[in-house]
């Protein structure tokens, strides 16, 4: 290597350090106790919650595969509707997490219900696609025994493009159901999470609106393209390889001398790649211009017009570096190709594989094998699969390089790039961490967890067993009648009976008073009753014994009073 080529790959040393926002995710349950098998957490959900929640990723996913008509035989139901109860019954169960967090002083509590309800949605989508097209092959048996042949027919062909679209269609019902979420998690939640247990406790909108949700490989060719405009190479030695790139990208990102935004130089690159707003602060250059041109047209203060000319040099030196570290490796050529063949790739693909088309616009041997292997499947596939489209993109791609430049497709790589790896990281994290969560339906489990004290219950608030819950705070109540021998005396004297005396005057009226104030009867004997009012383990809406108890003693008074009135 020349010695020129070796300064123009060196960092610009001279620059500034930007100050990095550190991104990160935080799932532990490391505080809480395992279950049964000594590994997970055990977590049950309501069983009416689970229930709604199967019935409505059906409903989501008949619709979004056009088969309400033949699968739903109550007819059209209306959806919208459903989708808001769904989010109200979320809500009661998401509350019941925060405030047994709360009351337990543990906010892993209010983790462990967000992440066992993506548990179940996740699970129940796969499991209600596999029942939607059991439900379908029935059908398709159906017609087939009562020799509706052609309904059969179509119904079949219907199945094979729904088992062909099965992660286009998961994907679309994840995102579905974790919007009809958002505004629980966006919304007062949070600010109860914050007010309890402080910003920590928050866990990012990220998680909940990442594509990789419901994938099985999120590296998979059609999805990276799909979700994010990106296409890796799968060989270990390629350069555009994941795990390269980040490797890459970390290494540049430390040869620039960074630092967070508390002053100290950075640690782990790898949490600042997870951030766009990092990679816009360091190279965006473009958006930095705009401000300028806004800053000059309201003629704001110079200082900071100067402060940003400074930082657009910066960003445009620091891109540079960038771009020649890129292009040295032939990642630039590559990086451009994956953009433009993201908008025409299902058009060819299949039967010809994206990383082929991507090679097309960059090597001609690529594109003499493109040209021969389309002109060979035309017969099958029609003027369809016709190169003219492809060469017709390449052209206008070159073009566009002339004109724009190559620089821009890098900041839009490195954008796309940090929201990928964000997702990728969360993607892997919650992964482990909804492995150690067993959502336990099976009722000797139920009853063996519930035994050992290691089972954790959420429940809709009517469906909340107050009996089965630990006490852990009493009142008890004595009340008699003053007097009573002499009164019991006086009423057998005139042939009267006591006992139905003090029951309509005395035990009656207060056994209408119990149910108000939460009290039980302990014992009655005579004249004299005992009670109790219990403060229940997760049940904070029945503590306040005491005021409870003095609001029952006010009543058992008064009582007492109108009896003697009368």
């Amino acid at each position: 290597m020349s010695e020129n080529l070796q300064e123009q790959l060196l960092p610009p040393e001279h620059l500034n350090a930007v100050q990095m926002i550190p991104y990160s995710v935080n799932l532990s349950l490391n505080r809480l106790r395992t279950g049964i098998d000594n590994i997970r957490y055990d977590v049950y959900l309501s069983d009416s919650f689970c229930e709604v929640t199967r019935q409505i990723l059906f409903q989501m996913l008949a619709r979004h595969t056009h088969t309400e008509e033949v699968l739903c035989s109550e007819g059209t139901r209306n959806l919208i509707k459903e989708k808001e109860d769904y989010r109200k019954i979320c809500r009661d169960i998401l509350i019941t997490g925060i405030n047994r967090a709360k009351l337990e002083g543990e906010v892993q509590l209010d983790a462990l219900v967000q992440l066992s309800i993506i548990k179940l949605i996740l699970e129940e989508i796969r499991a209600q696609y596999a029942t939607l097209l059991e439900r379908l092959k029935s059908i398709t048996r159906g017609y087939e025994m009562s020799s509706r042949h052609d309904e059969a027919i179509a119904m079949k062909k219907r199945q094979a493009e729904i088992a062909q679209e099965r992660h286009m269609l998961l994907r679309l019902v994840c995102q579905d159901v974790f919007q009809i979420l958002e505004p629980l998690h966006t919304g007062d939640l949070n600010e109860m999470r914050r007010a309890n247990f402080g910003d920590e406790a928050v866990i990012l909108d990220d998680l909940y609106a990442s594509p990789m949700l419901t994938v099985d490989k999120p590296t998979e060719d059609y999805f990276t393209l799909n979700a994010y405009c990106l296409l890796f190479g799968h060989r270990l030695e390629d350069a555009d390889r994941y795990t390269n790139l980040v490797s890459l990208l970390q290494n540049l990102l430390t040869e620039l001398k960074l630092s967070s935004v508390s002053g100290s130089a950075v640690h782990d690159p790898a949490s600042f790649l997870k951030n766009q707003e990092n990679i816009d602060r360091l190279f965006n250059y473009p958006l930095t211009r705009l401000m300028i041109r806004k800053q000059k047209k309201n003629r704001e203060d110079s200082a900071t017009l100067l402060q940003l000319k400074h930082q657009e040099k910066a960003q445009r030196q620091r891109l540079h570096f960038l771009f020649r570290r890129f292009r040295r490796l032939g990642l630039i050529r590559k990086i451009i190709a994956a953009y433009e063949i993201q908008p025409i790739y299902l058009d060819y693909c299949p039967p010809l594989v994206p990383h082929l088309m991507s090679q097309y616009f960059i090597s001609f041997r690529a594109r003499r094998n493109v040209g021969q292997r389309l002109k060979r499947l035309r017969k099958f596939y029609g003027n369809s699969l016709s190169v003219t489209s492809l060469r017709k993109k390449r052209w206008s791609t070159i073009l566009q390089t002339i004109k724009g430049g190559k620089k821009p497709y890098l900041i839009r790589f490195l954008r796309d790039f940090a929201c990928f790896h964000r997702d990728m990281e969360n993607y892997r994290h919650l992964q482990e961490t909804l492995e150690t969560i067993h959502l336990v339906t099976e009722k000797k489990q139920i009853q063996l967890s519930q035994t050992n004290n290691t089972l954790y219950e959420f429940r809709l608030p009517h469906e909340s067993a107050v009996g089965d819950q630990p006490i852990i705070n009493h009142v008890i109540i004595k009340a008699d009648v003053r007097g009573s021998t002499d009164i019991t005396h006086r009423m057998m004297e005139m042939g009267r009976n006591p006992a139905t005396h003090f029951s309509r005057n005395f035990f009656e009226p207060i056994n209408g008073l119990l149910h108000k104030y939460g009290a039980q009867k302990v014992f009655v004997e005579g004249d004299a009753i005992i009670l109790s009012i219990f403060e229940h383990e997760q049940q904070p809406e029945g503590f306040y014994s005491v005021a409870r108890a003095c609001g029952l003693a006010g009543d058992i008074l008064a009582v007492v009073r109108q009896g003697n009135r009368k």
